[in-house]
């Protein structure tokens, strides 16, 4: 088992990585649909705090809605992979602005600001009972 790194320190060992990289070869894998539906693996959320556009299986029903949602990156079906430099070089010009939504996505949903939302729902709630 290994430690994990702050976010500080895992930019300063990954830092020529251009991609997030989940891109996964399903046939045969016995996942149920529910559990691809709905898993956000925590790599993905390293990607984010890296500031990394990510590259994912459509499989990863959860993780390519947000992608998608939030232009965080490309979805990429099984059958792009094979010319995945090729489909890259056709979006190279949206990375800038993948790299400012990465930033303004993990700025949104940032524990800080998850946190003062709730604080005001339940202030909210106790004005209410």
């Amino acid at each position: 088992f290994r430690t994990g790194h702050p976010p500080e320190r895992l930019r300063m060992l990954m830092p020529e990585q251009d991609f997030g990289l989940m891109l996964y070869d399903f046939a045969g894998v016995r996942i149920g649909r529910q559990h691809l539906s709905e898993v956000v693996p925590s790599k993905f959320f390293h990607y984010l705090e890296l500031g990394l556009p990510v590259l994912v299986s459509p499989e990863l029903q959860a993780v390519a809605a947000l992608v998608r949602r939030h232009d965080l990156g490309l979805v990429v079906p099984r059958s792009r992979v094979s010319r995945l430099a090729a489909l890259l070089h056709t979006h190279i010009r949206r990375y800038p602005a993948w790299i400012r939504n990465l930033e303004s996505f993990r700025t949104r949903f940032s524990m800080s600001q998850q946190v003062a939302g709730l604080e005001s729902w339940y202030q909210d709630l106790a004005r209410i009972t």
